[in-house]
């Protein structure tokens, strides 16, 4: 396989994997801001920032972990 093919394999795994954290960060934001509102029910928004900030610190969270652990892992050379 030419550099060039194998730029482009390579290119398209770490995407793949991107596009994975990502969605697992959506999946983790929006099931924590509902997990929430099931548990304490509000139409308070002080409240609702509140919880909203905590399940976008924990999608920040799972998103830096898996990026850095997973798709990330071989650093900048790899492409």
């Amino acid at each position: 396989m030419s550099e060039a093919k194998a730029k482009l394999k390579s290119g398209g795994k770490r995407f793949s994997k991107f596009s994975i954290v990502g969605l697992s960060n959506a999946a983790i934001d929006i099931g924590v801001l509902n997990l929430f509102l099931w548990l304490e029910p509000t139409r308070d928004v002080t409240l609702l920032v509140i919880y909203n900030g905590v399940a976008l610190v924990l999608a920040n969270l799972n998103s830096y972990a898996w990026n850095t652990l997973w798709t990330f892992r071989g650093g900048p050379n790899m492409m």
